[in-house]
C-alpha cells in the first residue's frame, strides 16, 4: 500500500464520516450497546446480537453478518416512542385469550407461576417493535437516548414555533 492509496482511504473515510454527521447528527456519548434481540417485528434473527447507537438525531440499530449484507436501520426520534425497560410479565401483561375463553373476568385476576426477573428494553417507532435483552450498560443506554431524543424532539418543536 503506497502514500497515494493511503491518502485516498483516509479522504473516503473522512468523506463517510461528514455525511453520517450530516444524517444522523454526532454520537451521544455513553448510547451504545450490543445486545440479543429477543422478539419483535424488525429485519434482524431472533436472538442475535444488534448494535443499537445513539446519535442526536435518531438511533441506529445493525448488525454485522458473517455472510451477506450487514443489516442496518436508522430510526429518527420523532417516529420513536420513548425506550422502556420491563420485565418480560410487564411486557406480556395482557391477559392472554386462552385464559380469558377458560376462566372469564376470573382470568384477570390470575397470576402465572413462574416469575421471571429478567429485564427487557423495548423499542418502538410506527408499526415496528423490537425486545431486546437487557444486559450491563443497559439503563445508562436508555437514559441517554431518550434524554437525545427530548432534546431532539424540543429542538423540531423550537424549529416550528420560529417558522
Amino acid at each position: 500500500m503506497n502514500a497515494d492509496e493511503r491518502e485516498r482511504r483516509k479522504q473516503e473515510r473522512e468523506q463517510k464520516k461528514q455525511e453520517i454527521l450530516a444524517l444522523y447528527g454526532n454520537e451521544v456519548p455513553f448510547a451504545s450497546i450490543s445486545t440479543p434481540y429477543v422478539e419483535g417485528n424488525l429485519a434482524f434473527p431472533l436472538n442475535s446480537y444488534v448494535n443499537l447507537t445513539g446519535y442526536e438525531k435518531g438511533i441506529l440499530l445493525h448488525q454485522d453478518r458473517l455472510f451477506g449484507e450487514s443489516v442496518s436501520q436508522f430510526v429518527y426520534y420523532d417516529h420513536l416512542k420513548p425506550i422502556v425497560i420491563q420485565t418480560k410479565e410487564e411486557i406480556y401483561r395482557d391477559v392472554s385469550l386462552g385464559k380469558l375463553i377458560l376462566f372469564g373476568p376470573l382470568a384477570f385476576g390470575m397470576k402465572d407461576k413462574k416469575v421471571e426477573r429478567k429485564r427487557y428494553f423495548l423499542i418502538s417507532f410506527d408499526e415496528y417493535f423490537g425486545i431486546f435483552t437487557c444486559g450491563f450498560g443497559c439503563p445508562t443506554f436508555v437514559l441517554k437516548v431518550n434524554e437525545a431524543r427530548m432534546k431532539y424532539l424540543n429542538s423540531l418543536n423550537e424549529e416550528d414555533a420560529t417558522s
